[in-house]
């Protein structure tokens, strides 16, 4: 139980100092909209945010796929056609 509140607390403080740094946002404020998010999710129960969230990132996965191969071809064919 104490490994999954460290884990917990140090994943969320990474989080929050994520989006502090790139949004240019109050900590307290991404803190307070961090626990407003989290603890109705905590009440869901952890195999139903897998049942939900699982398939999401795997069809992200999927597109994530598709560009990167879209980025490749594209990169490949402007070589291919460079004069120098």
């Amino acid at each position: 139980l104490c490994a999954m509140f460290t884990t917990a607390i140090a994943n969320g403080f990474g989080f929050i100092q994520r989006i502090k740094n790139t949004l240019k946002i109050n900590e307290l404020l991404v803190s307070i909209l961090f626990c407003m998010v989290s603890l109705p999710m905590a009440k869901i129960g952890f195999s139903e945010l897998v049942n939900i969230f699982y398939p999401i990132f795997g069809y992200l996965g999927l597109f994530m796929i598709v560009f990167i191969i879209i980025y490749f071809l594209i990169n490949k064919a402007r070589n291919a056609f460079k004069v120098f």
